[in-house]
């Protein structure tokens, strides 16, 4: 399996020589602006809504919402529960305002990698946990060409209830942004 990668790899940068695709190498493997995505999402005691998204450049940029009009959230229901629209997620992220961490090309493009089996992964049971404590979410956003729409991966979810992706791979991407997210300076709560 591993010989298999380090062949698809080297093939997409034989493929990829001779363009132009920026000062980021990932930039030709990555082609979608949004990866990696915290949320602490609670209205128990008046709208807070904060996180931070990492994009494709390597950028961690913060957020903090005010208002629920502002926030577009994947739909919950029917055919395209679990989904949102490119338009939604872009104008979600255009809201991160501030750069807070930059991560290195060969970590991003090494978690990058580990999004589509994550975006199969069988989920536990989900449990309540509490009251008032809100959600506490880990996603990461797999680009589904079918329904034209990002699938929005829950990596594991904490609060007022908890569930985590049961897939190998959600594993590392939740415990990666965890530590992440340990760093004071993505802490907004």
């Amino acid at each position: 399996m591993r010989k298999t990668t380090s062949q698809l790899v080297t093939l997409l940068m034989i493929l990829s020589c001779g363009q132009d695709n920026s000062h980021n190498p990932n930039e030709g493997f990555i082609q979608q602006q949004v990866l990696f995505h915290f949320s602490h999402l609670n209205d128990a005691w008046g709208y807070q809504n904060h996180g931070w998204f990492i994009g494709k450049d390597g950028s961690a940029k913060v957020y903090y919402i005010q208002s629920p009009e502002n926030w577009n959230l994947a739909s919950t229901n029917g055919p395209d529960s679990g989904y949102i629209s490119r338009e939604a997620l872009l104008a979600n992220y255009s809201q991160a305002d501030r750069q807070i961490l930059e991560i290195s090309d060969s970590e991003l493009l090494e978690k990058y990698w580990l999004i589509n089996p994550a975006a199969y992964g069988a989920y536990s049971e989900l449990r309540s946990r509490g009251a008032d404590i809100g959600a506490i979410q880990y996603f990461c956003y797999y680009w589904d060409y079918q329904r034209g729409k990002f699938k929005q991966v829950l990596l594991s979810l904490s609060g007022d209830f908890s569930r985590e992706n049961l897939a190998p791979e959600a594993g590392v991407l939740d415990r990666w942004m965890k530590e992440l997210d340990d760093i004071d300076s993505l802490t907004i709560r």
